[in-house]
């Protein structure tokens, strides 16, 4: 028998009715808990696994998975209203079956969040227990159950793993310890966009059940535990957050793409020097948030001469590079424009500018580096550009 993957909308009148409910059930709950699912992120282009368009429903077809988008992956209204909730106190703890890292990106302190199935930016030391946060997927075993990443501890040297649980894996103890705690104090379980079919991730929200308090489940499709629901609510979870937000006069704050580059030179023959574009923060990857970095010579007049590629990522958004050196004859160049492009999503609805211009004059400036710091808000495309001359770092 296949697997039923209808899915549900509540009409206007119901979905605003019951999202009113939700509010004052979060505003007199002493204890409420949010379990997230992969119908949290699929706004951003993140597939889910048993929605129509899933992973495992396109598999059972024989068609291909959908591709990750190869733009930069950012928190959905729904992260960032998560986030908010928490900041405020309305909202106690955080448990999430999904490795996309985005809650963590999001904002949200480890200590409010179980991550039962890993983090996909997250790999660790188990010698001496050192964790180190990526901007980029740090897994690439090939091997299902393999998970060293080739990268070493700075602590100990010993071979770093990644987070992610695979099926027949065991959950980290620590992460489903620090969500059973949190689920047996629920006064108030809120479920956003998970099938609650995985087990024993499924079963959290029935501790609260069990001791009387109240259960809703906001999801597209129906579920195993429905029938231990105080509400259901059918809506994507993004449309439910905006009313939910709006209905406890929050506001859903922007998340902020934020990256730091820097330019450096150093002598190399006569007037000639080895230019370096790089990320200071080694954590960090340009693929994750470029699709291509130029660099333009310019001449006396400011003219263009020619232009380079400097890093040719376009669709390996997985690719971690973190700096580059080239030789610039200063006899003929006057100075550079570095060009960075940022995958952002296609949008229709604002007019903006996916690329990023620096401009870098090491002679007449006598500015040997220059750390520029890009910001866009991520909800309107606004880019601001923080530059700082000869910054006292180590290069």
């Amino acid at each position: 028998m296949s697997e039923d993957i209808t899915e549900y909308f509540d009409t206007p009148e119901d979905l605003d009715r019951k999202v009113r409910t939700l509010a004052n059930l979060i505003r007199q709950s002493k204890h409420p808990v949010i379990y997230t699912g992969a119908g949290v992120s699929t706004s951003i282009g993140i597939p889910d696994f048993r929605g129509p368009k899933g992973v495992w429903t396109m598999r059972s077809k024989g068609l291909r998975t959908p591709r990750l988008p190869n733009y930069m992956v950012y928190p959905s209204k729904t992260h960032m209203a998560i986030k908010e909730l928490i900041d405020k106190g309305l909202i106690k703890h955080l448990v999430s079956q999904n490795t996309d890292g985005l809650h963590v990106k999001s904002g949200v302190s480890r200590t409010n969040l179980s991550e039962l199935h890993g983090n996909t930016n997250i790999e660790i030391c188990k010698h001496c227990g050192r964790e180190y946060y990526r901007d980029y997927r740090v897994r690439n075993n090939p091997e299902v159950h393999e998970h060293g990443t080739g990268r070493y501890c700075t602590n100990c040297n010993h071979e770093l793993e990644d987070t992610i649980i695979n099926f027949g894996e065991n959950l980290p103890i620590d992460q489903l310890s620090k969500a059973t705690s949190e689920a047996k104090k629920s006064d108030l379980a809120i479920v956003f966009g998970s099938s609650l079919k995985v087990s024993p991730a499924c079963n959290l929200p029935l501790y609260t059940v069990k001791r009387g308090g109240k259960f809703v489940i906001c999801n597209l499709q129906k579920t195993p535990m429905d029938q231990y629901a105080n509400l259901l609510i059918h809506a994507r979870s993004d449309e439910i957050m905006e009313k939910l937000m709006s209905y406890l006069d929050l506001t859903i704050p922007s998340w902020i793409f934020r990256k730091t580059v820097e330019l450096s030179c150093k002598d190399y023959q006569q007037q000639k020097k080895k230019v370096k574009v790089s990320m200071p923060d080694q954590s960090q990857s340009f693929g994750s948030s470029f699709k291509n970095i130029y660099v333009v010579y310019k001449d006396n007049n400011n003219k263009e001469m020619e232009r380079k590629v400097v890093f040719p990522i376009g669709d390996s958004a997985n690719r971690i590079i973190s700096s580059q050196e080239f030789i610039v004859d200063f006899n003929r160049v006057k100075s550079l424009d570095f060009l960075f492009e940022l995958a952002l999503r296609e949008r229709e609805d604002i007019t903006y500018s996916d690329t990023v211009t620096i401009h870098y004059d090491p002679i007449n400036n006598n500015n040997s580096s220059l750390v520029a710091t890009i910001e866009v808000n991520i909800d309107t495309y606004d880019v601001q550009v923080n530059q700082q001359e000869n910054p006292q770092i180590p290069l």
